[in-house]
C-alpha cells in the first residue's frame, strides 16, 4: 500500500503559502530596517493636508517608504517604481 502524504498534518494542510508575504523574506531584509525607521518619523504635518472629501489617499508614510526604498536601490523613475510595486514584494 502506498503511503501518499502519510503524515496527517500534511494531508489536512489548509494553507499552501504563509499568511503574510513578509514571512517569505529573511529577517534581516532591508525592508524591515526601512520600516522601523519610517515608523519613527512624524508625518502629521503632511497628513493634515489630506481631505476626507473625494477618493481615499494612500498613507503618506507608505508612499515615503516606497520612495526611499526605491531610491536606495537605484530606481528613480516613477514608472519603474510603479512597475516594481506590482512585481516585487
Amino acid at each position: 500500500m502506498a503511503r501518499f502524504k502519510y503524515d496527517p498534518t500534511q494531508f489536512r494542510q489548509r494553507q499552501l503559502f504563509p499568511s503574510s508575504v513578509f514571512d517569505l523574506l529573511p529577517k534581516d531584509h532591508a525592508c524591515f530596517v526601512f520600516d522601523e525607521i519610517l515608523e519613527q518619523l512624524d508625518v502629521s504635518s503632511a497628513e493634515e493636508g489630506y481631505s476626507f472629501i473625494g477618493q481615499r489617499a494612500y498613507p503618506p508614510k507608505r508612499l515615503l517608504a516606497i520612495l526611499i526604498y526605491a531610491y536606495s536601490h537605484g530606481v528613480f523613475s516613477s514608472r519603474k517604481i510603479a512597475k516594481k510595486c506590482t512585481e516585487d514584494l
